[in-house]
């Protein structure tokens, strides 16, 4: 086949976009570094990733410092909890969480069923615009190894609605960016 980016004849790695894997990593990490572009990480900044030993975690934190590899910056690597990343997280200009797409999503639509408050919080969620799978396969051909995490009631249903209904849950991202937009 040939990779729709570069028109190498390759094997493409991800069939509905038929990309070739070089160009996979470039989508990817072009992706991860829109959303990082909402933040104003400068020398100096404090910068908390959070290793939880998910797919979601390792290649935030692989991405996050290919990324800002020039911006010379503090960043420390830590195993947290929620309630302990309350406390700390007032001693970080920033907070990287692995949180994806589908996190996004199945997480508004949860605070939205179960009446709660939508909080303001300094995390950069970096892979908040790119699908579970699509996360899965980036640290699949880096050869990365990491814990399964299991998907809630809420994110088989985006799943499901995802794979009947292709952009689904982007179109639902975009719906969420405007809402607290309006809200704020």
């Amino acid at each position: 086949m040939q990779c729709i980016r570069c028109s190498k004849e390759t094997e493409t790695v991800l069939e509905q976009e038929k990309l070739c894997k070089q160009c996979f990593f470039e989508n990817i990490e072009h992706r991860a570094r829109k959303t990082l572009k909402q933040f104003s990480l400068t020398k100096g900044n404090k910068i908390l990733i959070i290793a939880d030993g998910t797919k979601e975690s390792i290649v935030s934190d692989y991405i996050f410092r290919k990324i800002t590899a020039q911006i010379p910056l503090i960043i420390h690597t830590k195993k947290k909890d929620a309630l302990q990343l309350e406390t700390e997280q007032k001693n970080y200009t920033a907070v990287v969480v692995p949180w994806d797409l589908d996190d996004e999503t199945a997480s508004f639509i949860d605070t939205m069923i179960n009446n709660k408050e939508i909080e303001k919080t300094k995390t950069i969620k970096l892979l908040q615009n790119i699908y579970d799978k699509e996360i899965k396969l980036y640290a699949d051909l880096n050869n990365f190894t990491y814990a399964e995490q299991e998907k809630t009631k809420i994110h088989k249903a985006l799943e499901a609605l995802e794979k009947g209904h292709p952009g689904t849950e982007l179109a639902m991202l975009n719906a969420i960016k405007n809402f607290e937009q309006n809200k704020s």
